[in-house]
Protein backbone atom coordinates (compact mmCIF):
# COMPACT_ATOMS: atom_id res chain seq x y z
CA UNK A 1 0.00 0.00 0.00
CA UNK A 2 2.98 1.99 0.99
CA UNK A 3 4.74 1.89 -2.77
CA UNK A 4 1.44 3.38 -4.50
CA UNK A 5 1.22 6.05 -1.98
CA UNK A 6 -1.93 4.83 0.52
CA UNK A 7 0.14 3.49 3.78
CA UNK A 8 -1.89 1.37 6.42
CA UNK A 9 -3.02 3.45 9.15
CA UNK A 10 -1.61 2.09 11.82
CA UNK A 11 1.17 0.09 10.17
CA UNK A 12 4.34 -0.19 12.35
CA UNK A 13 6.33 -1.23 9.50
CA UNK A 14 5.29 0.73 6.19
CA UNK A 15 2.72 3.08 7.87
CA UNK A 16 3.29 6.70 8.27
CA UNK A 17 3.19 7.13 12.08
CA UNK A 18 3.44 10.87 12.10
CA UNK A 19 0.86 11.02 9.57
CA UNK A 20 -1.71 9.17 12.03
CA UNK A 21 -0.87 11.09 14.85
CA UNK A 22 -1.58 14.22 12.79
CA UNK A 23 -4.74 12.92 11.69
CA UNK A 24 -6.14 10.85 14.80
CA UNK A 25 -4.44 12.06 17.73
CA UNK A 26 -5.12 10.41 20.60
CA UNK A 27 -7.44 8.43 19.02
CA UNK A 28 -4.53 7.21 16.49
CA UNK A 29 -5.45 3.46 16.08
CA UNK A 30 -3.09 0.40 18.34
CA UNK A 31 -2.82 -1.90 15.65
CA UNK A 32 -2.64 -2.26 11.58
CA UNK A 33 -6.19 -1.53 10.45
CA UNK A 34 -5.64 -4.46 7.46
CA UNK A 35 -8.93 -6.70 7.72
CA UNK A 36 -9.76 -9.68 5.28
CA UNK A 37 -13.93 -9.66 5.69
CA UNK A 38 -14.18 -12.43 3.45
CA UNK A 39 -11.45 -15.66 2.23
CA UNK A 40 -12.41 -18.57 -0.01
CA UNK A 41 -9.85 -21.28 -0.33
CA UNK A 42 -9.73 -24.98 -1.33
CA UNK A 43 -7.18 -27.37 -0.21
CA UNK A 44 -4.27 -28.81 -1.88
CA UNK A 45 -5.79 -31.98 -3.00
CA UNK A 46 -9.60 -31.15 -1.73
CA UNK A 47 -12.71 -31.02 -3.60
CA UNK A 48 -14.47 -28.72 -0.94
CA UNK A 49 -13.99 -25.26 -0.65
CA UNK A 50 -13.91 -23.04 2.29
CA UNK A 51 -15.30 -19.74 2.86
CA UNK A 52 -14.53 -17.59 6.15
CA UNK A 53 -16.66 -14.38 6.86
CA UNK A 54 -15.21 -11.89 9.27
CA UNK A 55 -17.28 -9.06 10.23
CA UNK A 56 -15.34 -5.87 10.59
CA UNK A 57 -13.85 -5.34 14.35
CA UNK A 58 -14.79 -2.83 16.75
CA UNK A 59 -11.44 -0.74 16.65
CA UNK A 60 -12.39 -0.48 12.81
CA UNK A 61 -15.92 0.56 13.24
CA UNK A 62 -14.88 3.11 15.77
CA UNK A 63 -12.07 4.24 13.50
CA UNK A 64 -14.32 4.31 10.60
CA UNK A 65 -16.86 6.06 12.87
CA UNK A 66 -14.08 8.85 13.59
CA UNK A 67 -12.67 9.25 9.80
CA UNK A 68 -16.58 10.17 8.63
CA UNK A 69 -16.60 12.57 11.36
CA UNK A 70 -13.22 14.08 10.11
CA UNK A 71 -14.70 14.41 6.53
CA UNK A 72 -17.77 15.97 7.64
CA UNK A 73 -16.51 18.61 10.11
CA UNK A 74 -14.19 19.79 6.59
CA UNK A 75 -16.69 20.00 4.51
CA UNK A 76 -18.60 22.51 6.93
Amino acid sequence: MKFIGHPCIGDPVYGDAALDKKIFGSKAPERQMLHAAFLSFQAAGGKTRTEIKAPLPEDFLKTIEYMGSLENNHKQ
